[in-house]
């Protein structure tokens, strides 16, 4: 623009010092360079407004229809993968809630079928145990009907009888077997105490109460035996400084030592316990 203005200024013949002639002189030099230029088109001014914009809009344009492209892409492939296992993608959307539903409804039916098993299993459980005691009950019911065959104490299903006339070992050995039963036998300290308790409760006043078991060692031989079951003898209560050496062969319970065992003569003559298993 400066040689323009100095173009002018020379024709004008004005010096640069005359601002107001300098400035009309601008004005002029303006007006001819519009004048010089060429007109722009409509397009042109269009694009140059709008330009940044349609860019924008273009590039938003292709991208979306390049994801477009490539979900149809991957759709398609899918559609044919499940065309050859003989199932179609359409197939597959359009059932996919039934099938959704169908799933659950089995879910639920299984769920419901195990509930009621457990229900059932919980009621025979109950039956059973209600079983059990009934049977329990019948058990005792049946224990306290049985008949002995001799004596009236009920204990381990066997009946015991206690003399109350005394024999020698043999003769109470004679006896118990023609009342179908034998001379007793304890195997542990439960039923031991169970007899003592008996023996204390049959005692006679004035008597030793001395009871014969069918324990002995006859053959002399430091072997105790139990006469009926011919076992030997493991559990014992002896009583203090016994057995004795000697003769006396045939263990008794003895009243005067808190009924505990003792060894006596087999021929002497003492109270005895019968035993016999009921029925």
């Amino acid at each position: 623009m400066t040689w323009k203005v100095r173009d002018c200024c020379n024709r004008c013949r004005i010096s640069y010092k005359r601002t107001r002639i300098s400035v009309r002189c601008l004005t002029i030099s303006i007006m001819e360079d519009k004048e010089d230029r060429p007109r722009q088109s409509r397009i042109h001014l269009f694009l140059r407004r709008y330009g940044r914009r349609l860019f924008i809009s273009a590039a938003l344009i292709v991208g979306c229809l390049t994801v477009v492209g490539i979900c149809y892409i991957f759709f398609a492939l899918g559609e044919e993968s499940t065309g050859k296992e003989g199932k179609t993608s359409n197939s597959i959307l359009g059932t996919a809630g039934f099938t959704s539903h169908e799933r659950l409804d089995e879910a639920i039916a299984i769920l419901d079928d195990i509930l009621k098993r457990m229900r059932l299993e919980e009621h025979l459980m109950t039956d059973t145990k209600t079983l059990i005691n009934a049977l329990k009950n019948i058990s005792v019911i049946k224990d306290n009907t049985r008949i002995c065959r001799i004596g009236k104490y009920k204990k381990n299903k066997r009946c015991y009888y206690f003399s109350s006339t005394t024999k020698n070992w043999f003769e109470a050995q004679l006896f118990c077997k023609k009342q179908g039963g034998y001379l007793v036998e304890i195997y542990d300290k439960k039923e031991n105490l169970y007899l003592k308790g008996l023996a204390s409760e049959n005692q006679v006043l004035g008597d030793k109460n001395v009871y014969f078991t069918g324990c002995n060692d006859i053959e002399n031989n430091y072997s105790w035996i139990w006469d009926h079951s011919k076992m030997d003898m493991k559990f014992n209560d002896w009583g203090t400084r016994q057995p004795n050496p000697g003769y006396e062969n045939c263990i008794a319970l003895d009243g005067e030592d808190n009924f505990k065992w003792h060894d006596y003569p087999c021929t002497s003559k003492q109270h005895f316990i019968c035993a016999a298993d009921y029925f």
